[in-house]
């Protein structure tokens, strides 16, 4: 086998292998993106997992006061219905008491009535007494001296019975007030009854309503008693789950790690077979990828040489050249930016990036990008006015744009004579094609400026 058949048999199998490699790198680009958004996620469920766990620790400890001041009340409704048992109890005894009373009472005043009517009969007697000792006083003065001895009897029946009328009158008026005073204590005997009765009563309800509280709050008791150990196994569910959140989420770092890791690895993988295949190609231009590097030559110096002419004409300085201020577009979106440069660039370099596309109707866009990856100038099909949808505007308004991706920004600060390099272009949909990248830099009175890029579809076969 001849070197040049050699060195493309090497560009070919080196471009394979860089191209799945490439592939490759766009899933595992993928999964890390999704890794990367997964830890976030964990991240805010761990959070989320954390309040859930502190939320589920006051819920129990609230269960736990709440049980506490259930307990109180429950002891306290006990107590009270104790009370008001022995209240019912002490004023039924009363009530019985206040009969019993008013029944004596009662008693009492049928006595007195009947002493009162013994007096009565006694003041009768007391009259006739007296009646008669005045009859036998009249009969004495009447017999003479053979009287004067039952004149003494007279008078003397006639002072008992004046003695006997006082102590009479006496006993009438005592009988009188303890009567007074008795049907004032029947009175109240009898109203002390009746409150005692409607007490007795209410006291009845009372323990009635007591009972009735008593039971409710029993069903409150065992129904906080299930709900403090529905909690707690809550709290030891959430444990459990909070532990594996935490567990998942140091998991996914883990691999979050190992994922960026296997990225820097595979990109260095595919930087080396970028440089052997950009080795290969420097022996051999009439390679496929050379060809693209012969044809993309020409374009380079053409722009240099538009930097040059715009200088000589004054048209523009070469610290405007190497403006990296780089001004915000309004409302654009994706964001589009401008700089004192990129009229020139319209100008001079718009005609030269449609020729390119000539080249191969494999190649997708040509394009100059200064160091930054700030690409001013793009071709027509990608420099449509921005709409209202930023999804469409990213795919069809790509000028103006920085693409300081791993691709763009290599391309713009890459001093080499050329720099070739594979990557996945996302079509949109979930569609991806495999892209090399050709570029070259550009320099401005011996200052690099950035570089021009061709990009260009890889072949199935490749």
């Amino acid at each position: 086998m001849s070197d040049k058949h050699f060195l493309q048999s090497v560009i070919e199998e080196t471009s394979k292998i860089g191209l799945d490699i490439t592939d490759i790198a766009g899933d595992v680009e993928s999964i890390s993106q999704s890794s990367v958004g997964l830890v976030q996620s964990s991240g805010h469920i761990t959070q989320s997992s954390h309040h859930l766990l502190t939320g589920s620790q006051n819920i129990s400890d609230r269960v736990d006061g709440m049980q506490s001041v259930i307990g109180d009340v429950g002891r306290d409704i006990h107590e009270s219905k104790e009370m008001v048992q022995s209240a019912t109890t002490n004023l039924g005894q009363f009530a019985n008491d206040v009969q019993d009373i008013a029944a004596q009472v009662e008693a009492l005043r049928g006595d007195l009535n009947r002493i009162s009517s013994f007096a009565e009969n006694i003041n009768k007697i007391t009259q006739q007494i007296n009646l008669l000792a005045l009859n036998a006083t009249i009969e004495a003065a009447r017999a003479g001296e053979a009287g004067r001895g039952f004149s003494v009897v007279a008078n003397e029946v006639k002072t008992l019975a004046n003695s006997t009328n006082q102590t009479n009158k006496e006993i009438g008026a005592l009988l009188k007030s303890l009567t007074q005073r008795t049907n004032i204590l029947v009175t109240t005997c009898e109203h002390g009854t009746v409150m005692a009765q409607g007490t007795l009563d209410n006291c009845r309800e009372l323990n009635v309503k007591m009972d009735s509280v008593a039971h409710s709050f029993q069903s409150v008791e065992d129904q906080s008693a299930h709900i403090a150990t529905d909690v707690k196994e809550m709290r030891n569910q959430v444990d459990i789950a909070n532990t594996g959140v935490e567990n998942l989420k140091a998991g996914l770092e883990v691999s979050d790690k190992s994922l960026g890791e296997a990225r820097q690895r595979i990109n260095r993988l595919i930087g080396h077979c970028e440089e052997l295949v950009s080795l290969c190609v420097s022996h051999d231009e009439q390679s496929e990828d050379g060809q693209f590097l012969s044809s993309l030559k020409p374009v380079a110096a053409a722009m240099e040489d538009a930097f040059e002419t715009a200088l000589q004409k004054g048209e523009v300085t070469l610290d405007e050249l190497f403006d990296d201020k780089y001004i915000p577009i309004p409302s654009s979106n994706p964001q589009q930016v401008h700089t004192r440069f990129t009229n020139i660039t319209d100008k001079y370099f718009q005609a030269l990036q449609e020729n390119a596309l000539e080249i191969n109707p494999r190649v997708v866009f040509c394009a100059a990008v200064d160091r930054n990856g700030y690409l001013p100038t793009h071709n027509l099909k990608f420099s449509k006015p921005q709409g209202a949808d930023p999804v469409w505007n990213a795919a069809n308004c790509r000028n103006r744009r920085m693409f300081n991706d791993r691709v763009g920004l290599a391309a713009g600060r890459n001093t080499k004579p050329f720099l070739i390099q594979m990557y996945r272009r996302d079509m949109g949909g979930g569609n991806f094609v495999l892209m090399k990248d050709m570029s070259i830099p550009l320099y401005i009175r011996g200052r690099h400026w950035g570089g021009v890029r061709l990009a260009y579809r890889v072949e199935a076969n490749t």
